[in-house]
């Protein structure tokens, strides 16, 4: 029997290239959509009486490099545990 089958996991995950929902991968998708959004937004001044502010690569940065971290260390941390290698020491 497969255990996905059997699974009650939520629909919202994006799955990851095993197949299996990624918290980490749908908050890393999510985050760099709004970051896209912002980015092409803060191109136009304003859209009727919309205005939209200067796209500011800082705050992006600040917004994307923990997700981004979250979802690489993740993918270390899965492939170590795929391999049956031990966590580096003080990580566990």
């Amino acid at each position: 029997m497969n255990p996905q089958s059997t699974s009650t996991t939520s629909k919202i995950w994006i799955r990851d290239t095993r197949g299996r929902p990624s918290a980490s991968l749908t908050f890393a998708t999510v985050a760099f959509l709004i970051v896209t959004l912002a980015y092409a937004c803060g191109m136009l001044a304003h859209v009727g009486q919309v205005e939209f502010r200067v796209f500011d690569p800082a705050a992006a940065s600040a917004y994307l490099v923990p997700i981004l971290g979250l979802y690489f260390g993740r993918r270390l941390s899965d492939s170590r545990a795929d391999q049956g290698q031990a966590a580096p020491e003080g990580t566990a």
